[in-house]
């Protein structure tokens, strides 16, 4: 950061905060870095300098794995996005690893919290990736655990339409791998009519579409979810 904030920072007398800096590696080398020291056994979460918690985020968030089973790994609630005075509520409803797969970035990164274990089953961020990458390790997470939704507003975030993360474009390709990643670990957890969904990807397509196939890999195996969940309902 090139504005006042390590200094104010180092102002703060507070037992329960920890300052480190590093020069600048990326977001992923940053994440990776804090993950690596931080003391929590059970839960660990991320708030960045233009994110904000409500005051009950973390009790609610906890108060949501507590009772939830061990397969669940990870509490998100909902977000307000705040871009040039512009305000826009994120909710979502029932989200599953499909819809992330489908997706390039529906939930926003200080909006969860996620157990020890989950953390440790994804593995680290990509270092690799300057945009993306919280997305992409995401999958890693949905694809061997379930998530649980807190319905309330419990994280603001404020965003420049003009902003650097904004305007600049993810490296398709390294996501494309990503999902990939993420959708064999996901097919390991499901009955073996996943695998089709696997087999459409492994032709030379870069986004992984097979023969006769009419989309991406990850379109394939969430078209196939949605019409498992409505056979079950009939």
């Amino acid at each position: 950061s090139r504005d006042a904030s390590r200094a104010r920072a180092l102002e703060l007398d507070d037992p329960r905060l920890t300052w480190v800096w590093q020069r600048g590696a990326g977001p992923s080398s940053a994440r990776n870095r804090g993950l690596a020291l931080a003391r929590a056994e059970g839960f660990l979460s991320f708030l960045d300098s233009d994110d904000r918690w409500e005051p009950t985020f973390l009790e609610r968030s906890l108060e949501a794995l507590a009772h939830a089973p061990p397969e669940v790994g990870l509490a998100y609630c909902d977000s307000e996005l705040l871009v040039d005075g512009r305000r826009e509520r994120i909710a979502l409803e029932g989200l599953s690893f499909p819809a992330l797969l489908q997706s390039s970035g529906l939930l926003l990164t200080g909006s969860y919290v996620v157990r020890r274990a989950a953390l440790a089953a994804a593995g680290p961020f990509d270092e690799g990736l300057q945009r993306g990458e919280d997305h992409a390790w995401l999958l890693q997470v949905a694809a061997r655990y379930e998530l649980v939704r807190v319905p309330e507003v419990l994280h603001r975030v404020r965003r420049r339409a003009d902003g650097q993360l904004l305007a600049s474009a993810p490296d398709l390709g390294a996501l494309e791998q990503a999902r990939r990643a993420a959708l064999e670990a996901w097919s390991s957890r499901r009955p073996a009519a996943w695998a089709g969904a696997l087999g459409a990807a492994s032709g030379p397509s870069p986004l992984g579409s097979g023969p006769g196939s009419s989309g991406p890999v990850w379109q394939e195996a969430g078209a196939q979810e949605a019409g498992a969940q409505e056979a079950g309902a009939q």
